[in-house]
């Protein structure tokens, strides 16, 4: 379990390495217009549901229930930490109750 703390946490810290360094590398040479603002902004999300969306495939109802809520609270607030909590906490909510 500790490997896979740390594993995590070198996957997100060379993630964030990377678009910071690009950001810095763009803003360098030029002033990024709006598209390659947006682009920047949207990367950490799209990363996300590319992990995330072929492991919620095959799984139960629990599992697709909590994923709408991420989805429909990241929707509505832009925060993707608020929606991950209370898709975690949904999720063990019906978890619970179901079992």
């Amino acid at each position: 379990m500790n490997n896979l703390i740390w594993l995590t946490l070198g996957m997100s810290a060379v993630t964030y390495l990377g678009r910071i360094i690009g950001y810095c590398f763009i803003c360098y040479y030029q002033q990024p217009n709006a598209k390659v603002e947006a682009f920047l902004k949207a990367v950490p999300g799209t990363i996300f549901m590319a992990m995330v969306a072929p492991q919620i495939a095959n799984q139960s109802s629990i599992v697709w229930i909590g994923s709408a809520l991420v989805f429909a609270i990241a929707a509505k607030t832009h925060n993707l930490l608020i929606a991950l909590l209370v898709g975690g906490f949904s999720f063990a909510a019906l978890q619970y109750a179901l079992n």
